[in-house]
């Protein structure tokens, strides 16, 4: 797997890396900035990789148990797959929300007038569909606010963010087993969404972790868009 200079680990090859460092280099060389502002900056880019890292890990965990002990197996693996599922969703969902809030960081080192980040306030608004609307508002003929705001529309968002509310806030997701049948075995998302029932297997975390890793490589490579066009080398 390739190294990532900015946190000097090794990710997966589906993550951006490239243009991920490259992003941070220029961020960090081509505009003075303060402490202050890099401290909300850096640590939400590097999030991004590490929680990448992470989903990767539990996505690979899930489709070797799912692949050998199927989804209805006895408890002490039961558990280690909950234990996957919850740190595949709850990093998935972390990824795109650090990704937006490093991009609002970013942009507050840009103009800080338009994208304020100095008090606890200003942080605490700093979610996907503010820095998309933040974005539009100040660079209307910019792509880099309308794909983001095309992600949070995306209903593939809207089933990760229900299953992650659920499983950070209210409970593990039971399971419906159709034994002897064709239908697919499924997640019972449905109970608290209506109609959201996700099919369980191997696919459920690799197709979300396909979707994340192609929507980071669009975000990242339009990031870097971005920045040249607000002139930075």
């Amino acid at each position: 797997m390739p190294n990532l200079g900015s946190i000097g680990v090794p990710v997966p090859p589906d993550f951006p890396g490239t243009e991920f460092d490259l992003f941070n280099r220029r961020l960090a060389d081509g505009l003075p900035h303060s402490d202050d502002q890099w401290a909300q900056f850096g640590p939400s880019w590097n999030a991004v990789a590490y929680r990448f890292v992470a989903l990767a890990d539990a996505d690979d965990l899930l489709a070797d148990s799912f692949n050998s002990h199927g989804t209805a197996p006895p408890p002490q693996e039961r558990m280690r797959q909950e234990h996957a599922l919850f740190s595949f969703v709850s990093c998935a969902a972390a990824c795109l929300n650090s990704i937006a809030y490093a991009f609002f960081a970013a942009c507050s080192i840009i103009n800080p007038s338009a994208f304020p980040l100095t008090s606890e306030a200003d942080r605490r608004k700093v979610k996907i569909e503010h820095t998309a609307s933040a974005l539009i508002a100040e660079y209307p003929e910019d792509w880099l606010g309308i794909l983001i705001d095309t992600v949070y529309r995306h209903p593939t968002f809207g089933s990760l963010s229900a299953w992650r509310n659920v499983a950070v806030h209210r409970s593990t997701i039971g399971r419906k087993i159709y034994l002897g049948s064709a239908d697919p075995d499924t997640m019972k998302l449905g109970a608290h969404f209506p109609g959201r029932d996700l099919e369980l297997g191997p696919s459920l975390t690799r197709d979300y972790r396909r979707w994340l890793a192609e929507t980071l490589t669009g975000l990242v490579r339009e990031g870097n868009e971005f920045v040249t066009r607000q002139g930075l080398p």
